[in-house]
């Protein structure tokens, strides 16, 4: 190949070309000069490593690429610098580097790099599209598809009123679809209103924020939301403290808001309507013709006048009635106190409670159905399902629990606290005044009045019986198995099935029974009998007039009467008394001596009694006096029973020194204040002279006889003596004894000076 090497090709042009071997390139670079040989100003360098173009000075087609007609399709601008294209550029890479890099080197503040979209239009319009960054790929039949973009729009040309909104797009399903619009006035997610849903993670939820595109849901720290709005969490609105509900009018003036501080309320037609505080106190403005009244409920209260007033009204249908004057009235349930015109000061809680009620005033009904038929009664309290719930006109009731005085039209003054107690008979105004407490007490009662019966099926099966007391679980429970029991009056029975036999036949009247299971037989006919204790007179089934106090007392007398038993197993023990009539046992275990002995007294413990007989002591040692005979008073005395058995001293010398006297009491308050006898109240006789002997002179013989104890002197804690008459017949013995000793000494000496 031929050179040229600082060769003159013509020496009236310039050399073109040559090999630069001093100016700005160097022996292997093939140079352009512009001004003679070994100029130093290159317009060309073509080396090696590299081409530079190097304009003679800054211009702004330094360097040109042209079309065949002179239009500049590459221009490089070394002034600015700046590179222009016109037309389509494609950039290439074969493998993963960066295709295209813009960097800017300015160290201010200011944006950079920057990359311009310009749409350079004549005529610019709204809606005209700027400019678009789309991410293309191909798809598996080998074509290209656009995946993404981004768009760019003119909203408004106006100058100083220009507008601009950007979409980005992705194909979905083969379609290109909005993703995110921003618009003048808005920022538009999912515009096309495709199943997509949106979503918003935060460090600690999932879905802080999840919008449900196929159920229309939106839920707030909830993945799947259940309602239109579905929120886990607590809820804080500031500063307007309202949230608005709007109808689909487009107009509202209906808000949940906080009219102040610590309230909550509801707002409708520019009044609030109702506030809750922070001391739970809830308050509704008045929406009826009446004053101060809280209505809520279909139709509630719908006929309310102007003079009904303090009103509070719950429920479907409540208080429909045509109201006059109706004050101070509480209803809540369906249809509760339905017809109410004039009545006052009523309360009536649960479905058709007081349905009736139309004048009635001050009654109470909680419950199911109750008092449901009241119509102008008043002064009743019932609470309990359908407690009352017949009653039409009765007063002054108190019923609680379910079906509590059901059945009952018209009766005042009774009291039925259980559930179904007096609740089976329409009881009539004869049974005014009855109490019943307990489950199904009194529960089958008609026309029995100012009864009792408290507990567990008390009473249950009495009708017509008056003035009776029933206290206990099946106290007086069975009185009606007899022809005329069931109309047995004035008994008083308190315990555990006390009075709670199957009563046979003929009244029983005038009877207590206190304990457990007393008086719990088959009684028929037995009156005035009294029985305290357990089991006392558990037997009894005619006998009257009888009287059993303490445990298992009587438990076997069936027909004997006038009996007074008091004690623990008392005419139980050993021989039980079952027909005996008029004894008398008082103490533990005392009894008679046969089980149908009459008229046997016994006091003490552990002993008995024969017929007609008086026993007092213990076991082993007890006096008694057989009153229909020689009226003596007995006491074993029998010689196997003792020991250190010697002859008594006193006598004829102790006899002696004592003095018989007359006298009168003194008056109690004569005597010493330290004396158990004192009273300032004088309880003494004072008047009646009697004969005696003084105690203090009693223990002046028995000291000077020498005898350490003598049962007929004693002397009490506060040192009054006292003295025990029966016991001076022993040394009276011993004097008589003394004397006729002396008499027959006498009479020896006599006969012998005689002969």
């Amino acid at each position: 190949m031929a050179s040229l090497n600082g060769q003159t090709i013509a020496s009236s042009y310039e050399q073109l070309l040559h090999t630069d071997t001093d100016g700005g390139g160097n022996g292997n670079t093939l140079v352009t000069i512009k001004d003679g040989d070994n100029g130093t100003t290159f317009g060309l360098k073509l080396a090696t490593n590299k081409v530079e173009v190097l304009p003679g000075s800054d211009d702004a087609n330094a360097f040109e690429v042209s079309q065949a007609d002179g239009t500049a399709v590459f221009t490089v601008n070394t002034s600015s610098p700046a590179v222009s294209i016109t037309g389509n550029t494609t950039m290439t890479t074969a493998d993963n580097t960066v295709t295209l890099t813009l960097t800017s080197t300015d160290a201010d503040d200011n944006v950079g790099p920057k990359l311009h979209l310009y749409r350079n239009s004549d005529s610019p319009a709204a809606n005209d599209f700027l400019g678009e960054v789309e991410f293309v790929g191909r798809n598996d039949n080998s074509q290209d598809v656009a995946y993404a973009s981004i768009n760019g729009f003119i909203n408004d040309t106006a100058d100083g009123q220009e507008d601009g909104r950007i979409d980005i797009r992705s194909m979905l399903a083969g379609t290109e679809v909005s993703r995110i619009k921003v618009d003048i006035n808005e920022v538009v997610l999912n515009d096309d209103s495709k199943d997509v849903n949106f979503r918003v993670e935060s460090d600690a939820s999932t879905h802080l924020l999840f919008v449900d595109a196929g159920t229309n849901r939106i839920g707030v720290n909830e993945s799947s939301p259940a309602a239109k709005f579905d929120i886990d969490g607590d809820i804080l609105i500031r500063n307007a403290n309202a949230l608005l509900l709007n109808h689909t009018s487009g107009t509202s003036d209906t808000y949940i808001n906080s009219p102040s501080d610590n309230v909550m309320g509801f707002r409708t037609g520019g009044t609030q309507r109702f506030a809750l505080n922070n001391n739970s106190v809830i308050s509704l403005s008045n929406n009826d013709s009446g004053s101060s009244n809280t209505l809520l409920g279909d139709s509630c209260a719908d006929s309310l006048d102007a003079g009904s007033n303090f009103n509070v009204f719950i429920g479907k249908s409540v208080a429909t009635g045509s109201l006059d004057d109706a004050s101070d009235n509480v209803a809540i349930g369906f249809e509760s106190m339905k017809a109410i015109v004039q009545g006052d000061d009523n309360v009536a809680v649960g479905m058709r409670t007081m349905l009736d009620l139309e004048d009635g005033s001050n009654n109470t009904a909680i419950g199911d159905s109750v008092l449901r038929a009241v119509v102008d009664a008043s002064d009743n309290t019932a609470v309990g399902a359908y407690a009352m719930d017949a009653t039409s006109t009765g007063n002054n009731n108190v019923a609680m629990g379910k079906n509590a005085l059901g059945n009952t039209a018209d009766v005042d003054r009774c009291v039925a606290i259980g559930s179904a107690a007096m609740s089976q008979s329409n009881i009539t105004s004869a049974a005014d005044g009855t109490v019943g407490v307990g489950y199904f007490a009194l529960g089958n009662l008609t026309t029995g009045g100012n009864n009792v019966a408290v507990g567990n099926s008390a009473m249950i099966g009495h009708t017509t019986g008056h003035r009776n007391i029933a206290i206990g679980r099946d106290a007086m429970g069975d009185t009606d198995a007899g022809t005329d029991s069931a109309s047995s009056s004035d008994n008083v029975f308190i315990g555990m099935q006390a009075g709670g036999g199957a009563w046979a036949n003929t009244t029983c009247e005038y009877n207590i029974g206190i304990g457990s299971y007393a008086l719990d037989a088959q009684l028929n006919d037995a009156d005035a009998n009294i029985a305290m204790g357990y089991n006392a007179l558990t037997a009894l089934t005619q006998g009257d007039a009888n009287v059993a106090i303490g445990h298992q007392v009587g438990t076997s007398v069936s027909t004997g009467s006038s009996n007074i038993l008091i004690g623990y197993q008392a005419g139980t023990d050993t021989v039980a008394l079952s027909t005996g009539s008029n004894n008398v046992c008082i103490g533990v275990n005392t009894r008679t001596s046969a089980n149908s002995n009459n008229n046997s007294i016994a006091i003490g413990h552990d002993i008995d009694s024969a017929a007609n007989q008086v026993s007092i002591g213990k076991s082993g040692n007890k006096i008694y006096n057989e009153f229909d005979t020689d009226a003596a008073w007995t006491q074993s005395s029998d010689v196997r029973l003792k020991k250190d058995i010697q002859d008594s001293t006193l006598g004829l010398d102790f006899v002696n020194d004592l003095r018989p006297v007359t006298y009168q009491w003194k008056s109690s308050n004569e005597l010493p204040k330290d004396f158990a006898h004192y009273n300032e109240e004088n309880n003494k006789t004072t008047d009646v002279t009697m004969t005696g002997l003084i105690a203090q002179e009693v223990k002046e013989a028995i000291d000077k006889s020498g005898v350490e104890r003598f049962s007929g002197w004693a002397e009490d804690r506060d040192g009054v003596q006292q003295v025990s008459k029966e016991m001076f017949v022993f040394p009276l013995i011993k004097a008589v004894q003394e004397l006729t000793a002396k008499v027959e000494e006498l009479e020896t000496k006599l006969n012998n000076k005689e002969s």
